[in-house]
């Protein structure tokens, strides 16, 4: 007879809902999810909530694998020697193994100012919080969005699309770049000008293709010296990424051929 192994799985995110759903492919493992939340959150969406285009929010039978108990409560305490975690309501769940994924959040803002006046968009709650006050705020209203990483680009495009075209750069600490997005054609247009208007040498500007998107590439003395990804919606441009950080140009021209349309 074959001994089953009873699994718990701690957070009900990405990595947790992946492990339940991969453990139970075998028969002699039984698996059940912990997760505070009745439903599961699209954390790569939630720029999508706060441009006001998805709720980022999904009904865990629509990712969980039919196998996978979920229990909706919260872990307040983890009995190693027992193998048995306490949740919130006082009851106990034994385990023969236990998966630790409860994910990450926002860190701890460090710049004078954040705290109060920053909004952060890592959690569920954040995002819908942001998306309250942007709601609230006029349309003419300006917004800075701080960090060019996935989210940031993300929820810049998705607030374009309200109305403003929005350009973000990134120097890498190394080229010259705006310090926080540009919002609004006209900014946006002067930033251009005013950038490559000062350029010493010769500089080029060639059409081309970045991952799917039509981009510019710009050269200086005939070394590539940005790239330019524009985002288009409706035959309208709605966003820019202005990049000349050295070390992400080389990371494109090795793993990004660059084809000319």
């Amino acid at each position: 007879m074959m001994e089953n192994t009873d699994v718990v799985v701690i957070g009900g995110g990405y990595a947790g809902v992946m492990a339940a759903n991969r453990l139970t492919q075998r028969d002699d493992v039984t698996v059940t999810l912990i997760n505070p939340r009745r439903t599961f959150v699209e954390r790569i969406r939630l720029h999508q909530l706060v441009g006001g285009s998805d709720d980022a929010v999904v009904d865990y039978r629509k990712v969980l694998g039919e196998r996978v108990r979920l229990v909706v409560d919260t872990v307040t305490r983890i009995d190693a020697a027992g193998r048995s975690v306490t949740l919130a309501i006082g009851a106990t769940v034994g385990y023969g193994y236990l998966v630790y994924a409860v994910g990450s959040g926002s860190a701890d803002p460090q710049v004078p100012g954040a705290a109060e006046f920053a909004y952060p968009i890592a959690g569920l709650e954040e995002a819908q919080r942001l998306r309250t006050v942007v709601d609230a705020a006029p349309a003419t209203a300006a917004v800075t969005v701080v960090g060019v990483g996935a989210t940031g680009i993300e929820t810049a495009a998705e607030l374009a699309e309200e109305g403003q075209v929005v350009l973000v750069s990134d120097g890498g600490g190394v080229k010259q770049a705006a310090l926080r997005p540009i919002s609004g054609a006209e900014k946006v247009v002067r930033f251009i000008v005013g950038g490559t208007g000062k350029a010493e040498g010769t500089l080029t500007i060639d059409p081309t293709v970045v991952n799917g998107n039509p981009a510019l590439v710009l050269r200086l003395d005939g070394e590539v010296d940005g790239i330019m990804a524009i985002r288009v919606e409706d035959a309208r441009i709605t966003g820019l990424y202005y990049v000349r950080n050295p070390e992400k140009l080389t990371r494109v021209a090795a793993e990004t051929p660059l084809t000319l349309r």
